[in-house]
């Protein structure tokens, strides 16, 4: 997978990456978990509980992937690292705390279901495709190819915002959008840190017409 950037590590890292990633989803996996036992309580609020399912599969999955799929070396910060991990427990309870409000299930809701699904697959399929290009003993970097990566440097990036914004669709709050709206800024500006590293890494190796998020437009 391409570097962390440079936020999360560097020469001041003191914790190694790995522990340092399950450190930054933990307190949303731990407040997923915990609102939706909360929400499961309440069958009257069956919106609550899809969302709290959402956010549970969005940072179970994301632990699993920092276990199992990708591959790191170098060391992060460790007070970044918990301040990460706050503001998603703290951006996870604020969406489950407005999702509580609106109880029905309308057709936004299922359509956020469904695009949470595509975009949760699309970004373990990209995840998949970055951790094999450093499969076995290799460890150099080398250029990401297959799927969408051949049209943007982060397609993994791009299937993330879309589940977010199934997320957003399905609680069908305010909060939930902002929160969309801020995942998509952060993301951004990191799609295209990566965009500039894979240029300055491999040169005209890499295809100067490749979008850094979203394809043929960004």
């Amino acid at each position: 997978m391409p570097p962390l950037p440079a936020q999360f590590a560097g020469a001041a890292g003191n914790v190694p990456s790995r522990l340092g990633m399950l450190i930054i989803y933990a307190l949303g996996l731990v407040a997923s978990i915990a609102s939706l036992i909360s929400a499961c309580r309440e069958p009257s609020c069956p919106r609550a509980a899809l969302v709290g399912t959402m956010l549970t599969a969005h940072y179970l999955k994301r632990e699993l992937e920092v276990f199992f799929v990708h591959r790191y070396s170098g060391k992060i910060d460790l007070a970044t690292s918990c301040a990460i991990s706050l503001s998603y427990g703290l951006a996870t309870v604020g969406i489950m705390h407005y999702s509580a409000r609106e109880r029905a299930l309308g057709r936004v809701a299922i359509a956020g279901a469904v695009l949470f699904g595509v975009g949760a697959a699309g970004n373990a399929w990209h995840h998949w495709l970055l951790a094999a290009l450093r499969s076995g003993n290799r460890t150099a970097y080398a250029v990401p190819r297959g799927a969408l990566f051949g049209l943007v440097a982060c397609p993994h990036y791009l299937m993330e915002l879309v589940a977010w914004l199934g997320i957003a669709m399905a609680s069908s709050s305010l909060f939930a959008y902002l929160n969309f709206a801020s995942m998509s800024a952060y993301l951004m500006g990191r799609a295209i840190s990566t965009r500039d590293w894979y240029r300055r890494k491999f040169g005209d190796e890499y295809p100067a017409a490749r979008k850094a998020l979203v394809p043929y437009v960004f």
